[in-house]
């Protein structure tokens, strides 16, 4: 029996160094991979010491990008299934933020976070999945709830010119109040009821993500961009929207977009009642709408038919423009990132 607890004591002992190493080498990684970062500070890494995980807890953060600077006072990071580049973040529920001067107390109630790096000195974002059952800003209910996730494509040949990664995104955003932002009056004729958002899509990117892109004023740029239906509701109004975009010669969208909804005739009266299209416009704009609608696909395009009451308006990118209904209606987007 005594040999038994003194064998029992020394794998207990054993376990407690390697816990032990394995902290201190996660805060070590982070720590080093974190200084050669110009604009991400951080006042203090430390090992966690927490005996039920393996992890680091960083202090005093400060994240700066351009025009913007985003202050946590901690987070602690721990490893999943002892794989050191694999992290669930403990977020705080306050989070200062400040953008062009003005100052914004974002708060999360039950955040969450995971999230994966190529490797600790890499730091080159794998993964990440981030939310929160609620969010407000400056005090006042902005979301509930609300949740972002990535997840890395590996390359293949189907990858557009320029594209460096691509990540697989899903949002999932309710209750979403414009009128919690500052500055924001909702105008004359603007819809009762909050937003609700989900969907899901794919995004290619000219550069990594990591800390370094975010240096000297140059993000990741989209090179090209394909959604699932992705769901807008705004109060009574709802509306889907599919895509398949990607750089033309001169960089610009050139593909097509479709857009389903049941509520065309509520949408054009309340975009009208904004503002943003003359009064004496509707009647013209609602009989181009039946009209797209009606129109046939083009046969190289699988987007599913509508169905019910809905109607399905596609909007097609080429040469440098949006066509609806045949008709320019604006210049298209560009995707290339800049050099």
């Amino acid at each position: 029996m005594r040999r038994l607890l003194i064998f029992l004591t020394l794998i207990l002992v054993v376990l407690a160094v390697l816990w032990a190493l394995a902290e201190t080498f996660v805060a070590r990684e982070l720590r080093t991979g974190l200084a050669g970062q110009p604009d991400i500070r951080v006042a203090e890494t430390a090992p966690l010491r927490n005996p039920a995980r393996i992890g680091a807890r960083l202090t005093g953060i400060e994240a700066t990008l351009p025009g913007t600077r985003i202050a946590l006072p901690r987070l602690d990071l721990s490893a999943r299934s002892l794989r050191p580049n694999h992290f669930v973040a403990d977020l705080p529920q306050r989070i200062e933020i400040r953008h062009l001067g003005q100052s914004f107390d974002l708060g999360l109630t039950a955040p969450q976070a995971t999230f994966s790096l190529a490797s600790l000195r890499q730091m080159t974002l794998g993964h990440l999945r981030i939310g929160a059952e609620a969010v407000t800003l400056n005090g006042k209910p902005l979301a509930a709830p609300l949740r972002l996730s990535l997840q890395p494509v590996a390359p293949d040949g189907d990858w557009p010119e320029g594209a460096r990664s691509a990540y697989d995104v899903g949002l999932h955003v309710e209750a979403l109040d414009p009128a919690a932002l500052p500055g924001f009056t909702p105008p004359e004729g603007w819809p009762e009821g909050r937003i609700t958002a989900q969907g899901q899509g794919r995004v290619w990117l000219d550069r990594l993500v990591d800390p370094q892109a975010a240096s000297g004023g140059q993000p990741p740029r989209p090179v090209a961009l394909e959604l699932a239906e992705t769901r807008l509701t705004v109060g009574h109004m709802s509306a889907s929207l599919a895509a398949r975009l990607r750089p033309d010669a001169q960089g610009r969208a050139e593909g097509i977009a479709v857009l389903y909804t049941a509520d065309a005739q509520p949408i054009v009266e309340t975009l009208a009642a904004l503002g943003l299209i003359p009064q004496n416009a509707v009647l013209m704009l609602q009989a181009m709408m039946r009209g797209a609608a009606e129109n046939p696909m083009p046969a190289t395009v699988d987007f599913r038919p509508a169905q019910g009451d809905e109607i399905r308006l596609p909007l097609v990118f080429a040469d440098g423009q949006v066509l609806f209904g045949g008709v320019p209606v604006a210049e298209a987007p560009l995707l290339i990132g800049a050099p």
